[in-house]
């Protein structure tokens, strides 16, 4: 049997060269991020997947689901026909749990589209502007691509900061240290 990411990728594909073709990334991103936060939800996913409601019932409420989640920022969420009717494939086709692994893949093929690549940066402490410029402008400079970075906050690394980017793991954290230092003097 296939795996998901294999039976989501021609979806993928499809929202993808549509957006390509209508210039219009944002408003996918910001309806497909939204339709997979309703498919996330346990309630949301068992409702919709149900065989006790119609097809249309399912548009309908997912639809209505759709507008309930705001908009992140950076995109927009203005639902064109050819989403509709994407969704209305999805229902038919009984795909609808995909749509966490379609956004994924739908957003993999946009940032390598658009020359962006996303970083994760988890830092132990509040990242400020100018250093959170300065990872840009590092990893954009690295990688000659435009960078987007989300930051996180995590205590447990003590100090420091880990960047994800890519294939890229740059682990700068106190806790990483640590770690060597205890595997050199257990040595």
């Amino acid at each position: 049997m296939a795996d998901i990411k294999t039976i989501a990728r021609p979806y993928a594909k499809a929202a993808f060269m549509s957006a390509k073709e209508h210039k219009n990334y944002s408003d996918w991103t910001g309806c497909l991020n939204s339709a997979q936060i309703v498919m996330k939800e346990r309630s949301g996913a068992e409702l919709l997947c149900s065989p006790s409601i119609s097809d249309a019932q399912k548009f309908l409420l997912m639809s209505e689901l759709i507008a309930l989640i705001p908009v992140e920022p950076g995109s927009s969420k203005k639902k064109t026909t050819t989403f509709e009717n994407f969704i209305k494939v999805l229902i038919e086709n009984k795909k609808l749990r995909l749509l966490p692994e379609i956004y994924a893949q739908f957003e993999a093929l946009r940032l390598t589209e658009q020359s962006i690549i996303y970083a994760q940066v988890y830092s132990a402490f509040e990242v400020t502007k100018p250093q959170e410029d300065s990872i840009k402008t590092a990893l954009t400079k690295r990688f000659k691509q435009t960078v987007e970075l989300e930051i996180s906050i995590d205590p447990s690394l003590i100090g420091g900061a880990v960047i994800k980017a890519g294939d890229l793991v740059i682990d700068g954290s106190i806790k990483c240290r640590l770690e060597k230092l205890n595997q050199i003097l257990s040595h």
